[in-house]
This record gives C-alpha cells, structure tokens and sequence, in this order.
C-alpha cells in the first residue's frame, strides 16, 4: 500500500516538516507500506519550513529547480524586525538570488506564539514587523514576494505593515495614528513618495478565505482568541477593533481607490490581507493550494508523476469548521475526493468532525496536545483505517 503523507503543522506541538518525518519512521516498520513524504501549510505556522524543504534544487517535488547549481539555492536571510508589541528580534526569510525571489512567514514577525498569553493586547500588537520583512527584501531587489498569512497575534488591518513601508495615517489633529486601537480616529492617509513594492509582484497567501468586516470576519472570528483570557474589557476591544477596521476600509477606499474589504481573504492574519491588497498592491491567493501545488500533489493522486498513493494521510492540531475554510485539510480532502483516494485525518481534536478516517488523541489514549508517541501510534491506526476502507471498495470489473 502506497501512502502519501501530507501534514500541515501542529500548532504549537510539531512543525510539518516533524511530523511527516515521525510518520516517515513508524510506518517503515509496517510490512508492506510504502510512504512518499510530501509536508503542507496553508500560510500560517510553520509555512518558512515548509518553503524550505520544497524548493531547494534537487528537491523530489516538482518544485525544486532540479539543477545542481548553487545559484539556485534557497538561502536564509535573517532581518531584525518588530515583534506584534515592538521587541526587536531576528526574524528568517528565504531569498534566492537567481530568481529574485523572497519568501516571508508573517507568523515569524507578528504571531501570537511571539506573545505570552498574559501579555495579548490586539489593541496594541500591530504587523509592523511583517513590514519591515517585505522592505527589506524589496531593498534587496527582490522581483517576486510570497508572504504566508496566518497565526497572527495582531488584528490591524496591516497598519503596522504599511507604516513600514512608509505610509502615514493621521487623526484630525494631524497626529499619528500607530496602533489599531486608534484607527477609529483615522481622517487620512498619506502614501510614502518610494513605492520599492511597485517594482515587484506580492502574492498574499492566506490560510482562511474570511473577509475583513462584519460577524464572520477578522475581528468577531479570530479576535477573541488575541485577546488576554478572561479579560473583562475584552468585548469591548473587539467593538473598538471592528470600528477601526470598518474606518481603515473606508479611508482606503475613499483616498486609496482601493475597495479590499469584501476580498476573499482580506480578514486574514488580523486583517493583514486587507493591508497588503491596499498598501503593496498585493494578490491574495490560498495559501493551501499554493503550497499544494508547489509538493505536486494534484500530479501524485492523478498518477501523472508516477504512480498513485493508495491513500492520504494528513493532520492538523484541530480539525474543525474552521478546516473547510481555506485551510490545508480542507482542501486536501476536496482534492481526494475528486480522485477517489481515502483521506485519514489525524489531529489533536476533532470537534464536529466523526468518521472512520478522522483519528484524533483519543484513539491512542493521548491528550489534545500530541507528541511523538502519540502521532507515531495514530500514523500505524490511521494506515489500518485505509487498508480496511479500501478492501470495502469494490473491484475493477466487480458486478
């Protein structure tokens, strides 16, 4: 049995990069199972890593050049940026030369993992070091620019990102406007004389298909989760953060010519999709076909580059409504099922979502949070799953 494994990261446990090399060991000790390893995201967590392993040369994806020059290499360029409340920290990208291209994870620069739990303040956390990543590959030179969306800690509408670049926002009295608490106070914005993103294309992937505004958009779907727990002023600051949103659209409507906000995808990252269609000029794109794409999986379960897998094991750390938005096993799943070829799900929890092939900690005795035991014995289950569901089909030329 042939399977393709094709994991997303597990938030805050093991990267995808991890966790196919941990299903990659336990099912080599299983007879008769052959792996073919191919690591997803959809933009958020984890997305640097996954750039990483699929586009060097020589890489056994379709993505990789192929070629054994080094001039093609995919190299690590490190920037020192602004964590979502200010620190400064050095943050990677990935820059090839050759091509001009640059690679950016927002997640490294402006996500929530950067921020302790005590410490969130979506009122203040803004994406300015997501920012300072794209100016300082566009001082480079880079030609093309893909920026992963996702897992952010900041709900700006990418104020902090076009700060960076150089735009100015101003309140009527003519003073700054810095954090998203005060974009409510927002009159006008002013762009910077240098526009370096002009010279090149920006692709906006994100890894959920929400708007920016409104009851399923940035601020009502993902705010709650940015906030400090059980913080008592917190429905509060999502009304303010909504204001300010719904202001920021407006202005970079009216000033801008730039109507973003009903964007599939604008409500990404805090918002941050907004900000980049408006202020870099960017294409917003699903991040988890991209990535999907870029691994050649659509050429694996249609047997063009080979052989197809038998089945599909992927994962994430909750597998939920949220999946079918955009998200990595969401898509997977809809591009199995076109080809006919078993999908097993394996997360931490699955609320929601039953069924034969979605196996979550429960099955092996483990919590939530799954660490290498756990996913090691749930990659063994999930293979049996397969097996069993796919001796149920019924045969070629079966009446």
């Amino acid at each position: 049995m042939r399977l393709l494994l094709a994991p997303n990261a597990f938030k805050g446990s093991v990267s995808a990069v991890g966790v196919a090399a941990i299903w990659e060991s336990a099912l080599a000790a299983v007879p008769d199972v052959e792996t073919v390893a191919r690591p997803l995201s959809d933009g958020g967590d984890g997305a640097l890593e996954v750039w990483e392993r699929l586009l060097q040369p020589g890489a056994d994806t379709g993505a990789g050049t192929g070629e054994a020059d080094a001039a093609a290499e995919v190299l690590r360029v490190w920037f020192v940026a602004r964590a979502p409340l200010g620190e400064r920290r050095r943050v990677p990208t990935l820059w090839r030369e050759s091509t001009a291209e640059g690679w950016i994870e927002s997640a490294l620069a402006s996500g929530i993992a950067l921020v302790p739990r005590e410490r969130r303040d979506p009122l203040r956390a803004t994406s300015a070091g997501t920012g300072q990543l794209l100016a300082g590959l566009l001082a480079l030179g880079a030609r093309e620019v893909r920026l992963g969306l996702g897992g952010s800690a900041t709900v700006d509408g990418g104020l902090g990102l076009a700060r960076a670049l150089g735009y100015r926002f101003l309140d009527g009295a003519g003073a700054d406007v810095e954090t998203p608490g005060n974009l409510p106070r927002l009159v006008a914005i002013e762009p910077p004389r240098e526009r370096a993103w002009e010279r090149a294309r920006i692709h906006a992937l994100h890894d959920v298909r929400t708007r920016l505004l409104g009851r399923q958009g940035a601020v009502r779907v993902f705010g709650p989760q940015k906030l400090r727990p059980h913080d008592p002023a917190g429905s509060d600051a999502l009304d303010r953060l909504e204001a300010g949103l719904e202001r920021l659209a407006e202005r970079v409507a009216s000033e801008l010519g730039r109507d973003v906000a009903g964007l599939e995808g604008s409500g990404a990252a805090g918002g941050l999709g907004a900000g980049l269609a408006a202020f870099a000029g960017a294409t917003l794109e699903s991040g988890a076909r991209h990535f999907l794409q870029l691994a050649g999986i659509p050429e694996l379960l249609a047997g063009r580059s080979g052989p197809p897998p038998d089945g599909v094991l992927t994962g994430e750390g909750s597998y939920d409504a949220q999946s079918g938005e955009g998200k990595a096993a969401g898509e997977l799943r809809a591009l199995c099922a076109r080809h006919g070829v078993p999908l097993a799900v394996i997360a931490g929890a699955a609320p929601g979502a039953e069924g034969e092939l979605v196996l979550t900690g429960r099955d092996v005795g483990a919590g939530a949070r799954l660490e290498e035991g756990a996913l090691r014995a749930l990659a063994v289950e999930a293979a049996a799953r397969i097996a069993r569901v796919r001796s149920a089909l019924p045969r070629p030329g079966a009446e």
